[in-house]
Formats: structure tokens, sequence, C-alpha cells
């Protein structure tokens, strides 16, 4: 019968001979190699999001405050000379004899200088090869990232004009903000403290009836207009009636279908001593009336546009060793307003 206990003196000369040592030996077989670690290696755990978050500007607002795009200088050309035709003459009473008086033309011009503005787009091989462990193409956001600047670019001029006179340019470049030919500023009878739905319907409608007095029948309470208010003004639109079941916003679409609200965060302390603004702009000459009256067909009806030249040039892609880069460009003459009385603005005193 084999023997299955072990004696205390037997089991001495067993550890004396190196078996069932403690030191030598952990539960369940023979000591590791390495240190023991009960965490696993740095990311191995880590998962890749599929989503991308980008990080955002704040809105820009040129093309609904200002008005369209429009090509209207070449990418060569140093300034912009846009004519402004106004018809003169009247009538008198017939006579076989007499000499009536003579129809004629008052021509005068815009002038604008252009503006171009460049950003170099640059991509590293193995920077993009590593974005790209993080799926993200680098190549693909370098480029929107260029864009997204010209973007801004373009809409801060369309708004502010350019400092100066451009390097090679004859003539200033305005924007929305500064034009020297839209109507004067007028003080809004809303401030901070009295604001109600009272006082800022009036406002509205005052800036409305302004710009209808000034175009002399050419906008209408059922023209296109816009009415560009700043962002902090924006709770004066849901401001009630007296009996509170109307708001600012609701009461004026009554009386004036077509006109679009846009918040604009340029205009938050637009004027001199940081105070907010509102705008209104009439977009638009009706075209039919054009057609009527007899003027070119070429005839731009719009009371301001953004003029360009070019919104997003490529230059020739420079390859290199190891990176690729490309110069995108723009070039602007700013706000071209060709119908200032279709214009009124206020500011906010307070």
């Amino acid at each position: 019968m084999s023997k299955s206990i072990i004696t205390q003196d037997e089991l001495k000369q067993y550890q004396q001979a190196g078996l069932f040592n403690s030191v030598k030996t952990m539960d369940g077989g023979f000591g590791g190699l390495t240190t023991p670690n009960v965490n696993m290696p740095a990311g191995i755990l880590t998962k890749i999001s599929p989503y991308i978050v980008s990080i955002i500007t704040r809105k820009r607002t040129a093309d609904e405050v200002v008005g369209r795009r429009m090509k209207v200088l070449d990418w060569e050309q140093e300034d912009l000379l846009m004519p402004i035709v106004e018809q003169k003459g009247e009538t008198a009473n017939y006579s076989d004899f007499g000499n009536p008086p003579t129809a004629s033309m008052n021509p005068t011009y815009i002038y604008a200088g252009h503006q171009r503005i460049s950003i170099d787009v640059v991509n590293g091989r193995l920077k993009n090869a590593q974005l790209a462990q993080s799926r993200i193409n680098g190549e693909a956001y370098n480029m929107s990232t260029a864009l997204e600047k010209l973007a801004i670019s373009f809409n801060n001029i369309a708004f502010n004009g350019v400092p100066g006179i451009p390097e090679g340019s004859k003539y200033p470049i305005y924007g929305i903000l500064n034009n020297p030919d839209l109507p004067a500023y007028q003080a809004a009878d809303t401030t901070t403290a009295n604001a109600s739905f009272e006082t800022f319907y009036k406002d509205v409608v005052n800036l409305i009836n302004d710009v209808i007095a000034q175009s002399m029948g050419h906008v209408t309470p059922d023209s296109r207009m816009v009415l560009a208010l700043s962002n902090k003004r924006a709770g004066l639109l849901s401001l009630l009636n007296q009996i509170g079941n109307k708001t600012v916003k609701a009461a004026i679409a009554e009386s004036y279908p077509n006109l679009k609200w846009v918040l604009s965060p340029e205009l938050d302390g637009a004027y001199t001593g940081g105070l907010d603004v509102m705008y209104l702009r009439a977009e638009s000459l009706d075209e039919t009336r054009v057609k009527e009256e007899g003027l070119q067909a070429d005839t731009l009806v719009d009371s301001a546009i953004l003029g360009f030249s070019e919104l997003a040039r490529a230059g020739a892609i420079e390859t290199h060793s190891n990176y690729t880069s490309q110069t995108m460009s723009s070039g602007t003459v700013g706000a071209i307003v060709s119908r200032p009385f279709m214009f009124a603005r206020r500011y906010f005193a307070s």
C-alpha cells in the first residue's frame, strides 16, 4: 500500500532538496519570469469613436444681411468701376414751333478696391498617416479649414470693409456697416429699461416706413425685405402685447408678409461706442416694374451685392519629399451698395 502521509522530518528533507519551497514556487506551479501586472497595455481597451467633433465658429450672415454674391471683376484686375445711371428730363406743353426739353441721363460710378487674401494648405505625409489612425482625413480637414478661414475673412470684409486702401488699388473697400452712402443711423426708442411690445413694434414699423418713403413707391409693405437684428436683442422679437396673445414677430408678419428676420452677431456692438444695431434692407427692385420703365435688361436690381473676383482660387500643388503645399485665395470688393435708399438703420442707445 502506498504511503500518503509525509512526516515533518520528511518535509524538511524535501525542502532542503528544493521541493515545496515557497520562495521558488507560486500557487499552482512554477514561479513567473516577469513582474506580476494586472493592468492592460495603454490603449488596448480604447475604442476610437467613428464620430468627429468639429469646433464651430460664429454664424456668418453677410449673404443674408448684405445680399447675394456676384462676380464683378477678374482676379488680375485691381479696381471695380460700376456705372450708375440716373434718368433725367421733363415734359412740356406741346407746341408746333417750340423746343421741348431733352431727355438725358446722369451717369455716376461706384468705385471699389480689390482685396486678395490667401492661405496655405500643407499636408505632411507622416502627420496625415498618424491622423488616419484616429480616423481623421488630414488632407480633407486641412482644405476645409482653409476654405473656412477664407469665408470668415470674406464675411468680415462684407460687414466692416478693409482699413486703408488695398495694395495696388486706388479706392477703399467698404462694408455694410461703414458704407458712407447709406442713410444715417437713427436712435431707436426701445432701450433695455423700457423694452415692450409697443416700443419695439413702433421702432420696426418706423424703420420699414423710412425705406418705403425713401424709395418713392418702389418698396411697398409686400416687398421682400430683410430685417437684421443684433443677436443680443433677439429677445425683443418675443415681447408680447398687452393681452399676451401675440409677439412682435407675429404682429409684424401680418402686415409685412415678405419680411425676413436675421439674427446677426456682427451687429452686436456695431455702432460707435459698442451699441447694438438693427438694419432693414429691401432686397431688390421689382423686376416687372424695371421692364415696364424701359431699363436695360442687364440693369442690376439688387439693393446691394457681395462683389468678388474669386471665392476659392486654387494655386499649383507643390510636391516636396515629405509634404505638399497649395495656396487657396479669394478676392473681394466688399459690399457694393447700388441703391442706398432701400436701407434704413437704427442703434439701441442702451
